[in-house]
């Protein structure tokens, strides 16, 4: 190769946002209100070989006009307290290019009782679809991918109730339920891959979170997820592990010097396999990594072993594997680092 190739443009994204917010206290109530303005813009083009006419990559658009979405967003909320129960109530008032106003409302209340915080939170979401999920035509992906300009926005309804500790930094426990309704999701066909709206989603689970010091120099720290849901069509459930876990254990042996080490594990998850729309079970895997910090004087020095069993997923291998690798981690390796303040 050239010691200095042509550079080729594929795509041109764009964003500018505007935001003016006002805060204000009357009595006991809090007050936010604001605005937010924003354009997204995004241009796909043809790219051209050496001889400047044969198109080597087409757009992802039918052709290489400018595609662009606005969007005006008004809200206000107001923070009350009353004994010792915390109130906070508002709505976002949202617009998007062609669709009407939507209220996007939320309540969240939080009472304090034993050392322990509890909290309800209440809100609605609104997704209008993106750029890309509406003027999709790329048809040199195999298979075609087909965006649809009459999608509408998905919504849901968010409940949580959670537990947390005012003793214990980050130690809680929430329970959650999440009704989406008009789900933006691809269907697959022949011909190849359509955005569409499908049936309605349920998820619901469970997050909690354990962070404790074990003597005087052990710090431990575990987060456990738990994810489920219901939906007319099954294939809108996939992509989901049921379970995750996260941990880390941090001992101070010596005064600046720790030992680290962390674990991660997500459990099996189905997919569609984006090149066939075949169905496929992705198996679970767990990482672990072992890290030794320290500072001396100026000196911070850093030495580890990052996926310490040599974890490889078994698709990497698979020409198509980087639409759907459960992970993207390369293998055990080690790094060392030393950095200099002064």
């Amino acid at each position: 190769p050239q010691e200095s190739g042509e550079t080729k443009t594929g795509s041109i994204p764009g964003r500018t946002d505007l935001k003016f917010q006002l805060r204000s206290r009357l009595g006991e109530h809090f007050i936010n209100f604001g605005l937010d303005v924003s354009k997204e813009t995004y241009q796909s083009l043809d790219i051209l070989g050496s001889d400047g006419s044969t198109i080597e990559d087409e757009s992802v658009f039918s052709d290489e006009d400018v595609r662009e979405v606005d969007e005006y967003s008004i809200f206000i909320s107001d923070k009350i307290l009353y004994k010792d129960i915390d109130f906070v109530l508002g709505n976002r008032f949202t617009k998007y290019s062609n669709y009407n106003w939507y209220p996007v409302p939320f309540l969240s209340i939080r009472y304090p009782l034993k050392g322990y915080n509890f909290r309800l939170n209440c809100s609605r979401g609104y997704r209008v679809p993106g750029l890309k999920e509406m003027f999709y035509n790329f048809l040199g992906h195999s298979p075609a991918i087909f965006g649809n300009p009459n999608l509408k926005p998905s919504l849901s309804n968010h409940i949580s109730l959670s537990m947390e500790s005012r003793l214990l930094d980050n130690s809680y426990i929430e329970l959650y339920i999440n009704d989406i309704y008009d789900m933006i999701s691809i269907n697959t066909q022949d011909d190849g891959m359509y955005y569409v709206n499908s049936d309605n989603v349920t998820l619901y689970g469970i997050n909690t979170s354990i962070n404790r010091s074990i003597g005087k120099y052990i710090e431990v720290n575990l987060l456990y997820s738990f994810t489920s849901g219901s939906a007319n069509s099954e294939y809108l459930l996939d992509g989901i592990s049921s379970h995750s876990i996260n941990s880390k254990l941090s001992w101070n042996f010596y005064d600046n010097y720790f030992f680290i080490i962390s674990n991660q594990y997500n459990s099996s998850k189905n997919i569609v396999m984006f090149d066939s729309g075949e169905k496929t079970k992705l198996d679970g895997y767990g990482i672990s990594n072992l890290i030794l910090i320290g500072k001396w004087k100026g000196i911070n020095i850093k030495f580890g072993i990052k996926n310490i069993f040599n974890y490889l997923d078994p698709m990497r291998l698979d020409s198509n594997s980087n639409e759907y690798l459960n992970t993207v981690d390369p293998g055990r390796r080690l790094y060392f680092n030393i950095g200099i303040s002064y």
